[in-house]
């Protein structure tokens, strides 16, 4: 791959970028990089030719549709570049409601232990190509059914339907538990949403969810994200930070841990603190996910600092985006610290 990559960007440096072949070396750089597992590099080849505006970007191959829609499905999960490329991907996404029908309908399928045929999964005149190939691939029942329930997740989210997801989440985790990365993130956000809002029991379930967790991947910073999250919702500060410590322990340069240990030190007014570990993500090679920038501008703001404000606004800027709502609402006196990170949805972004 290294060597086939090296010479298709040879290739393509100095050629005239809208012609068929420079976009044809374009979708295999971004094909040969997601097989790869260079999700950064393959996220940057896909932006160039679906931001295209010539009309050779309408004949993209299929193979390259294919990892288009991979792409934004592992930049919702890893929150990375999401926002930025969201607007520009609309062909893959843009209707959701027969994108739902039609995983609704291959839900009730394999419920009936059907299978689609090969031939149904690679029709690309579906309006949601993707999981019906993912799921084609997929060896066992369990595992099929839960790749299909994390994109009816998916669409009922963008479609403001999120009072269903937490019972389908739920249904994920009790039908294939094993299945653990489809569901386990969006999960304990909802846990840890509800126990914020003093729902009894969703606290214990939270931390249940992050000892499973443990248990399928010892060496994940997962729990110990997870359980920073609960602790700190809960109002247990000493024990979100030491939870933090032992995953960063673990996993000493997980940037999410880092984050996560920062907003507890801003609940204690530790700025110096939080802002040490934040800048460590911000500067993280171009890597730094929407929450890390929104958070760490908003560590700035509280800190008085309009250096680390606008250093994120000037990154924002290169992609048209700007500060999120509550780092916003903050600035302008309308909210809390403890607000944004002890209600609503417990996060900035």
């Amino acid at each position: 791959y290294n060597e086939v990559l090296d010479d298709l960007a040879d290739v393509r440096t100095g050629s005239e970028f809208f012609s068929s072949a420079t976009q044809t070396v374009t979708e295999n750089l971004a094909v040969l990089s997601y097989r790869k597992g260079d999700f950064g590099n393959a996220t940057d080849y896909v932006k160039q030719i679906v931001t295209s505006e010539n009309d050779i970007s309408l004949g993209k191959t299929a193979r390259f549709r294919k990892v288009a829609s991979r792409i934004v499905v592992i930049n919702t999960e890893l929150d990375r570049d999401y926002e930025i490329m969201s607007p520009y991907l609309s062909d893959y996404y843009a209707d959701y409601d027969s994108c739902h029908n039609l995983l609704a309908a291959r839900r009730n399928e394999l419920l009936a232990g059907e299978k689609p045929s090969e031939a149904d999964a690679s029709d690309e005149s579906q309006p949601y190509e993707e999981p019906a190939i993912y799921i084609s691939d997929a060896e066992a029942d369990d595992y099929r059914l839960a790749a299909v329930d994390y994109y009816i997740y998916i669409t009922l989210t963008a479609l403001d339907r999120d009072g269903e997801t937490l019972e389908l989440l739920e249904e994920m985790h009790d039908r294939a538990p094993d299945a653990f990365f489809f569901y386990i993130s969006p999960l304990l956000k909802k846990y840890v949403v509800l126990a914020a809002a003093g729902e009894d029991g969703y606290a214990d379930k939270a931390l249940a969810l992050c000892a499973e967790s443990e248990k399928n991947n010892p060496e994940d910073a997962f729990p110990h994200y997870g359980r920073t999250q609960i602790y700190r919702v809960s109002g247990d500060y000493e024990a979100a930070l030491a939870a933090a410590d032992a995953g960063m322990e673990a996993a000493p340069d997980n940037y999410e841990l880092k984050r996560q240990k920062a907003i507890v030190y801003m609940l204690q007014e530790k700025y110096d603190d939080a802002l040490e570990l934040l800048k460590d993500c911000f500067d993280n090679d171009g890597n730094i996910t929407i929450s890390e920038a929104e958070t760490y501008a908003l560590c700035g703001a509280a800190m008085g600092s309009d250096e680390v404000v606008e250093a994120v606004t000037e990154l924002y800027s290169q992609y048209g985006l700007t500060l999120g709502d509550a780092v916003t609402a903050f600035m302008n006196g309308e909210t809390t610290i403890e607000e944004i990170f002890l209600t609503g949805e417990c996060d900035v972004a």
